[in-house]
């Protein structure tokens, strides 16, 4: 998105790149931040396709905006992944000082 110009992208990249700042430090708020960034993935896309659910269950053709359908039930997926492997395999162990 930043490359074709549009500079909302930048906001994503910023987090993205402070959530792996979070994860290579090993820090204790990885987790968590994960699950954050994990739960937006699931809303953002899943209220889209509530939407689009809505608009076929009254009539309106879905032909045009296949694409952003697939976009959309993509990023709810990996949203999903990313939430279940996130509270399934990542431990935060307490460190001894």
């Amino acid at each position: 998105m930043v490359i074709k110009g549009d500079y909302l992208g930048l906001i994503a990249v910023i987090i993205e790149l402070f959530l792996l700042y979070l994860l290579f430090n090993k820090h204790k708020l990885a987790k968590p931040a994960i699950m954050v960034w994990a739960v937006f993935l699931i809303i953002g896309p899943g209220l889209v396709l509530l939407g689009k659910l809505i608009k076929f269950g009254i009539g309106d053709e879905l032909n045009s905006d296949l694409d952003e359908l697939i976009k959309h039930l993509l990023l709810l997926t990996f949203g999903i992944i990313i939430y279940y492997f996130n509270k399934t395999t990542v431990l935060i162990q307490p460190t001894k000082e």
